[in-house]
């Protein structure tokens, strides 16, 4: 069996540690990014639907209207 030494097992650890933040760090933006697109393109899509909605409404009224 082979004694490791504990300055270098401390050293690993740190080394370690510091690659996790790191990598965590990297993981929380990515998923700002991945939210802050997804709702700019929800905001955009809410937009058309609105328009969609507003023309088909206009068309119902005309409809309508013509009907009598």
């Amino acid at each position: 069996m082979v004694k490791s030494d504990p300055d270098i097992l401390i050293a690993i650890d740190k080394v370690y540690n510091d690659i996790k933040l790191y990598e965590m760090k990297n993981v929380k933006i990515r998923a700002l990014i991945l939210k802050n697109s997804f709702i700019s393109r929800l905001k955009e899509l809410r937009l058309l639907g609105m328009a969609l909605y507003n023309k088909l409404d206009d068309w119902i009224i005309f409809g309508i209207k013509r009907e009598n």
